[in-house]
């Protein structure tokens, strides 16, 4: 309920949760270069796979390929 008030208070239209900051921080750590195992570690996945479709990692590596591909 805080964060939902803090949104609203910033005037922001938003659906922000917990679980949005929960996610949010292990994409940035993950930018930030911590291992992927302490990742998994912190929210307890079984594999790597587990951990990267739930921070969508395999869709920015895709984007990354085609946005540095020159032509």
């Amino acid at each position: 309920m805080i964060i939902k008030e803090a949104v609203n208070d910033l005037g922001m239209d938003y659906n922000i949760s917990c679980h949005s900051l929960r996610k949010t921080f292990g994409y940035q750590a993950w930018k930030n270069g911590v291992q992927p195992a302490l990742l998994m570690s912190i929210y307890n996945h079984s594999s790597y796979e587990i951990t990267k479709r739930y921070l969508c990692i395999d869709q920015d590596e895709r984007d990354t390929v085609f946005l540095n591909m020159p032509l």
